[in-house]
């Protein structure tokens, strides 16, 4: 059985404390990321901390703090709230990026006591990788033909595919 901890590392633990505010994929990403750097990550149950981050799902509350957010910083009008996910619209894959964001916006924070300019890690503006996909067909999924997995024709077979995954982040 696979042990549901989160990978320790020798760091020494931080005397900081962060609430976390949902728990959907952004909110836990940003959660595992910074519980890895040995950041006390709460839930909503004590707001006696030194960093927020939101992400409260589709629809959900933005305890007013959605019309002054910054979308590349993820930071809000109040300075040490952050907020992400689906809240803000996000796609799945987009609400995955957002808590990783997240979690190094929020360290910057408790650093520096300011929400820092984000820079972009993985530039896309001329990636040559990238594509339209809207136009392309669904291709259907390769199933192995052994139970043993995928053969080398099949692995590649299914790489090929387009899985229309919004790789443009």
């Amino acid at each position: 059985m696979r042990s549901k901890n989160p990978p320790s590392y020798n760091i020494p633990k931080k005397d900081k404390e962060i609430a976390i505010i949902g728990a959907g994929i952004s909110g836990m990403s940003c959660a595992l990321r910074l519980a890895t750097k040995k950041y006390r990550v709460d839930d909503l149950s004590t707001l006696n901390c030194d960093a927020v981050y939101i992400a409260t799902g589709n629809n959900g509350n933005d305890f007013g703090l959605l019309q002054g957010w910054d979308n590349q910083t993820l930071g809000t009008n109040e300075s040490r709230c952050f907020l992400g996910g689906m809240l803000a619209g996000a796609s799945i894959l987009e609400s995955l990026e957002h808590g990783m964001r997240a979690s190094k916006q929020i360290e910057k924070y408790i650093l520096t006591g300011d929400v820092p300019d984000y820079t972009e890690e993985y530039p896309h503006e001329n990636c040559e990788r990238l594509m339209q996909v809207d136009m392309l067909p669904n291709q259907p999924v390769i199933v192995p033909a052994s139970p043993e997995g995928y053969t080398k024709e099949e692995a590649i077979k299914e790489a090929s595919r387009c899985l229309k995954c919004d790789c443009s982040l």
